[in-house]
Formats: structure tokens, sequence, C-alpha cells
């Protein structure tokens, strides 16, 4: 019992020392991640018109903008970053809404590739293989069954784009818009770095790839720290 009282003890001391370790990782992380997003806006606006009316045109085809969601995602295998980039560009007016959900559908398939691969890691053991491909697949069913269900529906009817378009109008319109002040806001503007990184580096695409890049780490920042502080805490638990 003394032991484990111990035990106990200096556990929670450890925890108490690896916290505020934590918080500073998770801070660093958010400003990483909305210095990405910002970089990522600066770097769109600074691109050409014709640049922007080709990747208009490009994604104007819902499979093509599909596919695509599908395949960045199958690269870097986080879907969170893939999401991440559309709203960017989608905000930036590089892209449109209408071509942005099929990309954000592509993404949803694209990341079940991940579950699928970590399936085949028990290749070897027979019923742990057929348990873990069972798993693996319902991801992969469950997100291939939503896009087609709502896929038709924003290709033919543009549900999607109604439906989110009515919450922007609502959620814009709202008084309770109003109640959060601006200030928290130009505290963490990071405008300043990204346009003085632009006069550093006056090549679009190339930022593009570096906020790229940081998003990516950020994002991994992010599922590192929640993980660890989710062990740590269930085995102060246990």
């Amino acid at each position: 019992m003394l032991k484990d009282s111990s035990r106990e003890k200096m556990s929670r001391k450890q925890m108490a020392r690896q916290i505020p370790l934590f918080l500073l990782i998770i801070t660093g992380g958010i400003f990483l991640f909305l210095f990405s997003i910002n970089l990522l806006g600066t770097a769109f606006d600074s691109i050409g018109g014709t640049t922007t009316d080709a990747l208009l045109n490009a994604t104007d085809n819902p499979f093509i903008s599909l596919f695509v969601g599908l395949l960045i995602t199958a690269i870097i295998q986080s879907s969170s970053t893939t999401t991440s980039i559309i709203v960017a560009v989608v905000a930036t007016g590089s892209l449109s809404l209408q071509n942005a959900i099929p990309m954000v559908m592509g993404a949803n398939i694209g990341t079940t590739l991940t579950s699928t691969l970590m399936s085949l890691g028990y290749l070897g053991q027979k019923k742990m293989f057929n348990r873990a491909i069972a798993a693996g697949s319902l991801h992969d069913f469950f997100n291939i069954l939503v896009t087609c269900i709502l896929f038709p529906l924003e290709y033919y009817y543009g549900f999607l784009t109604a439906l989110t378009t009515a919450f922007t109008n609502t959620l814009i319109s709202s008084s309770l818009i109003d109640v959060f002040p601006e200030w928290p806001f130009e505290v963490l503007s990071v405008q300043f770095l990204s346009d003085f990184l632009l006069l550093q580096i006056p090549q679009p695409w190339l930022l593009i790839i570096i906020s790229f890049v940081l998003l990516y780490l950020s994002i991994n920042i992010f599922s590192n720290v929640i993980y660890k502080l989710l062990i740590l805490y269930l085995n102060n638990k246990l």
C-alpha cells in the first residue's frame, strides 16, 4: 500500500512537471497553425489572376475535385491538413465553395487508406488480421457511403452549398457575432510575419509549399501532445 501511494505521488509530480511543457508546446502549435494558414492565404493572394483562373477551371469538374481531395489526403495521410488547406484557399477566393465541397468529400475517402494500411500490419496473423481488416473497412464503407449519398445531392441540387451558405448568412447576420471583441484576434494576428516572409521569398508557390509543411507539422504537434496527455492521464488514473 505504501509503495502504491508513493508511486501515485511520484506519477502526480511527474504529470505536474510535464503539464507546463505540454501547454508551451500546444501554444507553439497554435501559433504555427495560425501562421501557416495566414501564410497560405497571403501566398494565394499574391498569385496572379491567370493562375487563379486556371485553378478554378481545373477544379470546376466535381469528379476532378473529388479525386484531387482523395489524392492529396492519400499522399500526406492527414484529412485535417487537407481540409485546412481547402478552407484557406476558399477564404482567399482562389477556390469556390462549390468546387471545394467535392474535395472535402475526397479528403474523407482518402483518410480511409490510413486504417486500411494499419490493418495490413497484422497480415501474418490470421485472426488478428480478420478483426483488423473488418474494423478498417468499416471506416472505408462509412465515408464512401456518405459520399455516395451526398455527392449526387450536391451535384444535381447544390444541397450542401445551399445548406452551408444559409448557415453562414445566419451566423454573420446574428447579433451573437458582435459579442466577441476584436482584440484577441488582433493579438493573435501573424500577418506581419507573412508579409515579411513574402518580401524575403517573392515566390508564391514556394511559400505555398512552406505553408503546407508548417500546417502538417502543427497538426502533428496537436495530435501527438493530446495523445501523450491522454496516456499520461490514464496511467495516473489506473
